[in-house]
């Protein structure tokens, strides 16, 4: 049986306060502490399909109330991300916004053309998204990235007329602050998240599938550390005396040349080496 995603949430350490402007002063906050903006291409990518709208004001106060941590809650299933966004009323808005999943043939094509490029696999396995993903969904008539917002469907408990509003635009770029580090969280929402896909491909490679035992004794392997103390030395260390110089001296490096392993024209190596020796 394949191992299924759980429901991914994010949620502030505390309890959201509110101030007398309805503002949040611990909601959930984007991981680039100055609100920058991603930093990773498959981010930009998604970020720059919000950027086509013509809602300019919806979309910059939803950058601004990313920014500010007016998210309550976040949480991530396949098909939908659902958002409280604290606005101008006293309860937070509900927002949720959809986008088409494959289906299991389809997801069953693509991680047979994945098994074709290990080397996307190791990358999405390093939490980097290849560039050359979309061909693994191209071949199947099917795509990761949306390409604008028409291929989301958005509703909001809010009653800002068009479409999308500011809580969703909030939501959506905090999903881009998460997404930058975690390149799995788009499958997800496409379908299948990163314990499913690797499950998949360890069958296919038949490795077997890592059981929810050997994941608890791994757990508990690591438990039984102390982590305060994991990287302090044990004891004190012997005396060590040091390697002795060479008898050859500096005429050695001189009659050897210049390494041939470094580029050319830098004497860097040579002329640190024999200093080290005149000393």
């Amino acid at each position: 049986m394949i191992p299924h995603d759980p429901t991914i949430v994010w949620k502030p350490l505390t309890n959201p306060d509110q101030n007398p402007e309805l503002h949040l002063t611990n909601g959930l906050l984007p991981r680039n502490p100055r609100g920058r903006g991603s930093q990773s291409w498959w981010a930009d990518r998604l970020e720059d399909a919000l950027e086509a709208t013509e809602q300019k004001q919806a979309l910059d106060n939803g950058r601004r109330y990313m920014r500010k941590g007016q998210i309550v809650e976040m949480q991530l299933q396949p098909g939908r991300v659902v958002a409280r966004v604290q606005g101008s009323a006293d309860k937070p808005y509900e927002t949720a916004i959809h986008l088409p999943t494959l289906d299991d043939e389809q997801w069953a094509r693509v991680i047979e053309r994945l098994l074709q490029q290990l080397d996307a696999v190791a990358e999405l396995m390093a939490h980097i998204m290849p560039r050359t993903i979309e061909e693994s969904f191209s071949a199947v008539d099917a795509r990761l990235f949306p390409l604008n917002l028409n291929d989301w469907q958005i509703s909001c408990t809010c009653s800002e007329e068009n479409a999308p509003c500011t809580h969703a635009f909030a939501a959506m770029f905090l999903f881009i602050d998460r997404f930058d580090t975690e390149p799995f969280l788009l499958f997800l929402l496409r379908g299948r998240g990163r314990q499913e896909l690797v499950s998949k491909l360890r069958q296919s490679w038949g490795m077997g599938m890592l059981d929810d035992e050997e994941e608890e004794d791994e757990e508990s392997l690591v438990s039984n550390y102390d982590l305060a103390t994991f990287f302090n030395m044990r004891g004190e260390l012997p005396e060590y005396a040091g390697t002795p110089p060479p008898p050859e001296g500096i005429k050695v490096i001189r009659r050897l040349g210049f390494p041939p392993f470094f580029p050319a024209g830098d004497r860097t190596v040579q002329q640190t080496l024999e200093n080290l020796y005149e000393e």
